[in-house]
């Protein structure tokens, strides 16, 4: 590293950028080796796994019934998938969720909050543009009993 003016600067010859790819080759390719050795290990034991096992009725029977066991638990699941909605848990998030929107909603679009924003803005308009409030009124289709209780 070679600090010139504010700024760090590294530098190296060729020849050792071209050392350091040479090197991670020869990882690559000792663990490619690794691998296909264990490959073939793993090979080798399925094969003296199959030649070991002898098809007998009980096996066969077995594997039959694995495959019912599987077929039953994949109908299973997609009933459950079907009665999700129904599920509790699931009903009462629902519910949870609506009623913060609800909330929400009322928060920003109730009657208090939509009298306070109507004055809010009446007061605006009043200060800023020297309008009347009766004008004001008028002019926004605000009838007079329409009243700001603070």
């Amino acid at each position: 590293m070679e600090k010139i003016g504010g700024s760090n600067y590294f530098w190296s010859y060729p020849s050792a950028a071209a050392q350091t790819k040479r090197n991670k080759i020869s990882e690559l390719q000792e663990a490619i080796a690794a691998l296909e050795e264990k490959n073939t290990a793993l090979d080798g034991e399925i094969a003296n796994a199959k030649s070991v096992r002898e098809p007998s009725d009980m096996r066969l029977e077995i594997l039959s019934h694995v495959e019912r066991a599987i077929l039953v638990q994949k109908a299973n699941e997609e009933e459950l998938l079907r009665f999700r909605e129904c599920d509790p848990t699931v009903l009462r998030a629902k519910d949870k969720a609506a009623r913060a929107a609800k909330e929400a909603a009322n928060r920003w679009t109730g009657m208090e909050s939509l009298h306070n924003n109507i004055f809010t803005i009446q007061s605006h308009c009043v200060d800023k543009f020297g309008i009347e409030r009766s004008e004001f009124n008028r002019n926004f289709g605000i009838s007079d009993e329409f009243d700001n209780i603070q």
